[in-house]
């Protein structure tokens, strides 16, 4: 999403066809798509908790990219879901997992993913301390 001015129905119609067909998403095309909503500005939590049990499913296939580009779009969106960050779901083992491969930009994304969850839910990160540290020296580096 790089255009600037976008004029909401198109968004509106984007979610409802992306809800229609959720389970055809790949693991780029969702981060993809809930990036360019977070970017835009445009906040749709039906779209966003429609989208997360799919999402959940794809973690597995996420670069540290899609990753970084999915905590940051829920996060900027404000929309919380178990089933993508809950105690339950892969979210933080395969973030663990690729930890050396997020750049700066992708770990500084994860930090402010961190924070989010952690203002929004009183409980204290599950992501390795390591992670947290590189994510908060990136952040702070911008």
């Amino acid at each position: 999403s790089t255009m600037k001015e976008v004029n909401p129905r198109v968004y509106e119609g984007i979610a409802k066809a992306s809800m229609k067909c959720k389970e055809n998403f790949t693991s780029q095309g969702v981060s993809n798509l809930l990036w360019a909503f977070a970017n835009a500005g445009h906040v749709d939590s039906d779209l966003f908790s429609s989208l997360a049990p799919v999402t959940s499913s794809l973690l597995v296939e996420c670069n540290s990219q899609a990753l970084a580009n999915i905590a940051w779009a829920y996060a900027v969106s404000n929309v919380d879901d178990d089933s993508l960050f809950g105690k339950n779901s892969p979210f933080v083992a395969v973030c663990t997992e690729k930890a050396n491969d997020f750049t700066s930009g992708g770990v500084s994304q994860l930090h402010q993913w961190n924070i989010w969850r952690k203002e929004l839910t009183g409980a204290p990160s599950d992501l390795p301390p390591s992670v947290q540290q590189r994510g908060l020296k990136a952040f702070m580096s911008k």
